[in-house]
């Protein structure tokens, strides 16, 4: 099955990136990669409800970098 790629524009403001930190602030020391579904919510929700696979890959790279 052949996939089609769609361009997305990213736009992580900073207000975003506040929300991204609180909701990360929830879990306890060790187990903030359990935000990881919560993150893409609001990232989806800032992005006119939808995720690109570029805009998931980035989100998940940005986010693992984040909670190392």
């Amino acid at each position: 099955m052949e996939h089609t790629h769609y361009k997305q524009e990213i736009n992580i403001t900073e207000t975003l990136m506040n929300r991204i930190n609180e909701l990360v602030s929830h879990y306890p020391e060790g187990k903030q990669k359990s935000a990881l579904l919560p993150v893409l919510h609001e990232v989806q929700d800032a992005h006119d409800n939808w995720l690109s696979i570029e805009l998931q890959e980035q989100s998940r790279r940005d986010f693992t970098n984040q909670t190392h």
